[in-house]
């Protein structure tokens, strides 16, 4: 991918023939002038989840999901998209390398909709974490998922 515009945000979709519908991909490149993503052998990955992408507000998103946190790596917080289908309880937490909980960012019951959980690097206590990679776990009914995060200080 090539963006040859300062500040050129470039916005990804994918069509998906079994159900006759386009996506719009959560993650939008910002690009720096003559700034190149992904190489012939290094290719520039993107992760496309269906259903909940395209939700207007006010839709009820056709699955339950994590995305992936952005920005990712990350400095000083990051946030997390994640979209529910039905009402229920869902618990998002921090993890770090040892599978021990860090934080919990989210722990209610919510009705469908697609929301944003804020994670500022710092554990339960307060106090900010070392630099390192953290797994970000989402729980609602019986969909379980993770995703990675790398924190840089």
């Amino acid at each position: 991918v090539y963006g040859n515009g300062d500040g050129e945000t470039v916005e990804f979709r994918y069509y998906d023939e079994s159900d006759d519908a386009s996506y719009v991909v959560d993650e939008k490149l910002v690009f720096e002038e003559d700034m190149i993503r992904g190489r012939v052998l290094a290719p520039y990955a993107m992760t496309a989840r269906p259903g909940a992408g395209d939700v207007e507000d006010g839709e009820v998103p056709s699955v339950t999901v994590l995305y992936a946190n952005h920005p990712n790596p990350f400095a000083a917080g990051t946030s997390v998209r994640y979209a529910m289908k039905e009402t229920g309880r869902v618990t998002i937490s921090i993890f770090n390398v040892r599978g021990e909980r860090v934080s919990t960012l989210v722990d209610a019951t919510h009705e469908p909709g697609i929301y944003l959980a804020d994670w500022d690097g710092r554990d339960a206590t307060g106090a900010t974490v070392s630099s390192g990679v953290y797994f970000c776990r989402m729980e609602a009914g019986d969909y379980i998922s993770s995703q990675q995060m790398v924190l840089i200080k």
